[in-house]
């Protein structure tokens, strides 16, 4: 066993962190790798409707990126899926290439269906979605979906 010397699985996804950190700040705080437990909380009678393998996985999920309130109420969360290369509609996953992980999909749509339960805006994006709209802006699609949101909600 060793310490692990970060919480991000990329330099992209640690990137990407520190750029919508100092963009949403401080009106939005962002988190990274929260349990998807701390999201959604499971209530006694879907306990029961969940298979053993699924609880597990559903206590052990994390997911990537956080938008919270100041006061810790969560807004939005995002998976970034570097290594699929998808993305979600509707609450349904779609990979744009084949990954090393033969479960990477049925994971992915089991977060987002959880997600869809309880009407929380989950979303996964692809490396496309980050990237800058213009050369002369920073701005990205996924921060058009948070400020989307934001209007939303505020």
């Amino acid at each position: 066993m060793e310490r692990s010397p970060t919480i991000f699985d990329s330099a992209a996804e640690r990137a990407l962190f520190q750029e919508l950190q100092s963009r949403w700040a401080p009106k939005l705080q962002l988190f990274a790798q929260i349990p998807l437990a701390k999201l959604i909380r499971l209530q006694p009678p879907d306990e029961r409707l969940l298979r053993p393998r699924h609880r597990r996985y559903f206590l052990s999920a994390h997911v990537d990126f956080t938008f919270c309130w100041p006061d810790g109420r969560p807004l939005l969360s995002v998976e970034l899926d570097g290594v699929g290369g998808g993305f979600s509609r509707e609450w349904q996953y779609i990979p744009k290439r084949v990954t090393p992980d033969p479960n990477r999909d049925w994971k992915l749509n089991f977060k987002l269906r959880a997600a869809a339960r309880v009407d929380y805006p989950l979303i996964v994006i692809a490396a496309e979605e980050t990237a800058r709209l213009d050369e002369a802006e920073s701005l990205t699609i996924l921060d058009g979906i948070v400020g989307q949101l934001l209007s939303r909600e505020a």
